[in-house]
């Protein structure tokens, strides 16, 4: 996302642009985000590496077994831990597989206790939308195994993509 939506933009230094990308193989769905932004200001550079960061406890918090809650709190401790006393989200994530064009059920939320299972896909995001600033999508699919979760997308995380 670009702009308000209702006419082309032109895309600059210090403006975000916020990928959430779908792809369906096989009648299963999958959903991932990045973000990216040319020439990001010290502010938006902050931003970011505290999502990524964040985004890396999540993932860190998400074993077979762990509660779908602890991820959230993991993930939403870290933003604000970094600073982000504000950063709240009604969820950091959601299963994955077969709805097309909407997230679905069980959510990485504050009050979801269901466990993590072998077999069970699941995005974990941590959004942000800041007037003025910006809006991130930092989001990762993950498969749960039976000892371990695995990363299962590949496309990397480069904030200012034309920076070496």
């Amino acid at each position: 996302s670009v702009g308000d939506g209702q006419a082309p933009v032109t895309v600059g230094p210090g403006q975000t642009v916020k990928l959430d990308m779908q792809v369906d193989v096989n009648g299963y769905h999958s959903d991932i985000g990045r973000t990216y932004c040319l020439q990001p200001t010290a502010e938006q550079q902050a931003i970011y590496d505290a999502l990524s960061h964040a985004l890396e406890v999540a993932i860190g918090a998400a074993e077979p077994g762990a509660p779908l809650n602890a991820i959230w709190q993991a993930g939403t401790h870290a933003m604000r831990e970094a600073g982000f006393r504000n950063y709240s989200r009604g969820h950091l994530g959601h299963s994955v597989g077969l709805a097309h064009h909407y997230e679905e059920a069980p959510f990485v939320s504050a009050t979801e206790t269901r466990p993590l299972a072998p077999g069970m896909v699941i995005s974990i995001e941590l959004p942000y939308y800041l007037l003025g600033i910006g809006s991130y999508q930092m989001e990762r699919m993950v498969i749960v195994g039976e000892t371990a979760v695995e990363v299962v997308d590949t496309l990397p995380f480069r904030f200012d993509p034309a920076s070496a």
